[in-house]
């Protein structure tokens, strides 16, 4: 799907068959359940996660940079206003397209007749994924699993091991299944890349992330 819709903004500047978060939709009921029809003004942070639509910097009366960057999750859109200290931290991430989980104060827009948020944390998917992210189980089904498999997915864990995300193995086969804790060497940085190798070669059914 990822490489579909790429494909589509890259040729027709918009995503036409579906929407970059649709992967994600199991994972954000988890992670970040709140969506942006959802959100009320208040006091209290909230949390959203959102596709950058649209970005724009401007310069405070102190001469400093600030950004606000437009985020769509489908069921709305938001301004979230970045200031500059925030700005200047994170703004490799500000970009286009960008997967973000922001967390700020939520307002009225009085310009706009709607809601806006003014920015305290800005992650990543991957980031707040890291974060949360309990344990991952990947499971190996008797007939998907040979040596040669095995030899596989410990080449494709190893670039990402070393991290803070125990890993679990639960074989299963007709009639049994075990599950065993990988040592603590074997814990991983659950980025979306290995995520993606690791459903291409074991089964889009074959992850459990657990928050």
């Amino acid at each position: 799907m990822a490489e579909r819709l790429r494909g589509e903004k890259e040729t027709l500047g918009l995503y036409l068959t579906g929407h970059p978060l649709d992967e994600y939709v199991d994972e954000l009921e988890r992670l970040v359940p709140l969506r942006i029809a959802a959100l009320r003004a208040a006091r209290e942070a909230q949390r959203l996660v959102g596709l950058v639509v649209g970005t724009r910097t401007m310069k405070t009366r102190r001469g400093d940079t600030m950004c606000f960057i437009t985020l769509d999750d489908r069921s709305g859109r938001i301004e979230v206003a970045v200031f500059a200290e925030l700005y200047r931290e994170h703004r490799e991430k500000l970009a286009r397209d960008a997967i973000l989980v922001v967390e700020g104060q939520v307002s009225e827009d009085d310009y706009s007749g709607g809601l806006k948020m003014r920015a305290d944390v800005v992650h990543t998917l991957a980031e707040a994924r890291r974060a949360a992210l309990k344990s991952l189980v990947l499971e190996l089904r008797g007939d998907r699993i040979d040596p040669a498999g095995a030899t596989q997915l410990a080449d494709i864990l190893a670039p990402y091991r070393h991290g803070s995300c125990p890993l679990r193995l639960r074989y299963r086969r007709a009639g049994a299944m075990g599950e065993i804790a990988l040592p603590p060497d074997w814990a991983l940085n659950p980025e979306d890349e290995l995520l993606h190798r690791l459903r291409d070669n074991f089964g889009r059914d074959s992850l459990q992330l657990n928050y």
